[in-house]
């Protein structure tokens, strides 16, 4: 049985949905002029921590238009581009300008072997104000290992891993733009889940000088030093 997608109107509100709790997340680190937010649900199993970042732009500093040229359109193919980790991009399948499934290839340091992280990416771009424009970036993990997706599995690197992330960028008073991600995930391998929750902040942290370095021009590896400030 062949891959079965939620819409991407389904998706959209989803990702409002999580959008809208990370406002009353417990903050943690803030690094540079990044801050970070993490949630832990209750549950049965211990569900997986999803963790928040959010910065703020002048307009000099970064548009609307860059951010969403780079973040809105085939975003992973860009990402490769200033995230150190990311070695492999592959477009698994195009199903509309607003809808395609991405596999990505990541590498890391010793002990951990590289991972895939196969997702189902969604965009939305509101303009209907133009002076208060936002955009949003769903991606969800998709199985395509089914007999009917073997020609997309086949795309597929070994080493699968799950991960969601929710990407939203707007425009606000005094020409500043907020940048704000959610993600949660399965990195799986042998490391304890505490110890790969510990870094992430940072981790998710360093995206944010890595993507303007990289934007104004610099290489994905300059950006990447980053000091930890502790809340005030």
């Amino acid at each position: 049985r062949s891959v079965e997608l939620p819409s991407a109107e389904t998706l959209l509100q989803d990702g409002e949905l999580v959008l809208e709790s990370s406002l009353s997340w417990k903050q943690g680190r803030t690094f540079n002029r990044v801050k970070t937010y993490y949630h832990k649900p209750a549950g049965p199993g211990r569900p997986n921590t999803w963790f928040c970042r959010v910065s703020e732009h002048q307009r000099e500093e970064v548009s609307f238009e860059q951010l969403w040229e780079k973040l809105g359109k085939d975003k992973v193919l860009k990402e490769k581009e200033y995230i150190p980790e990311v070695k492999k991009v592959t477009h698994i399948k195009y199903i509309s300008d607003s809808q395609s499934i991405w596999s990505m290839y990541y590498t890391f340091p010793p002990p951990l072997s590289p991972r895939v992280f196969t997702v189902l990416q969604v965009v939305h771009l509101n303009d209907s104000n133009p002076n208060e424009r936002t955009g949003i970036i769903i991606s969800i993990p998709v199985d395509v290992s089914s007999p009917e997706d073997k020609n997309l599995a086949e795309l597929e690197e070994r080493g699968k891993r799950e991960v969601c992330c929710v990407e939203h960028i707007k425009e606000m008073a005094g020409d500043i733009i907020e940048w704000r991600m959610a993600t949660c995930g399965d990195p799986g391998g042998f490391i304890p889940r505490f110890v790969v929750e510990k870094t992430m902040a940072m981790r998710i942290a360093e995206d944010v000088p890595n993507f303007l370095s990289w934007l104004h021009g610099g290489s994905k590896d300059e950006g990447s030093e980053l000091k930890c400030h502790p809340n005030n």
